[in-house]
């Protein structure tokens, strides 16, 4: 009788966890389908739903964290992408798990356009750090220095370490000739 108890215990408990987990999927799945509706997304999006277990946090109406990854989507010239957080790079663009826009823009081939391509991307730069974001280096120079050096902060510990180790500095880019040294 014990034995048949024991294993009675066991069977009840794995459907639990094993309905939990089907519970997760499917919320998942039918939250991507609700984002791509909402939003008119040519695919659905990946949804993470983190903690266990998860049927008390949707009793309760609390979740520990929900996570839903478009991938690259682009919409009106604009692509949002999955941008991760880089903790390597002196010069990281994500300190922490975000999403980039890439925008493309029409712009006219003459000074005129280009003074206004330099004013509307230092609005944009002057946005994103504003929001605690940062923006892609190797694009356009038309950022400030202020700016640049609002967005990376470590700008000048970059360059003395280049020049630490490029002394005659033979390795230069638009980049560094544009924002220069420490």
């Amino acid at each position: 009788m014990r034995k048949a108890l024991v294993v009675f215990l066991i069977l009840i408990a794995g459907a639990v966890v094993a309905a939990d987990r089907f519970g997760v999927l499917v919320v998942q799945d039918q939250i991507g389908k609700q984002v791509a509706a909402q939003y008119d997304l040519p695919r659905q999006p990946d949804v993470k739903i983190h903690g266990f277990p998860f049927l008390t946090q949707a009793i309760g109406g609390e979740y520990e964290r929900i996570d839903v990854a478009l991938g690259d989507y682009t919409q009106q010239n604009v692509t949002v992408r999955d941008v991760r957080s880089d903790s390597r790079s002196v010069l990281a663009y994500a300190h922490a798990d975000a999403f980039g826009l890439v925008m493309s823009f029409l712009q006219e081939r003459n000074a005129t356009g280009e003074e206004r391509m330099q004013r509307m991307t230092r609005e944009l730069v002057d946005a994103a750090i504003a929001t605690g974001g940062s923006f892609y280096l190797p694009y356009r120079l038309h950022a400030t220095n202020e700016q640049l050096r609002r967005a990376y902060p470590d700008w000048n510990a970059a360059m003395q370490a280049k020049d630490r180790y490029d002394p005659k500095h033979i390795f230069q880019n638009g980049l560094y000739e544009t924002y220069g040294r420490a």
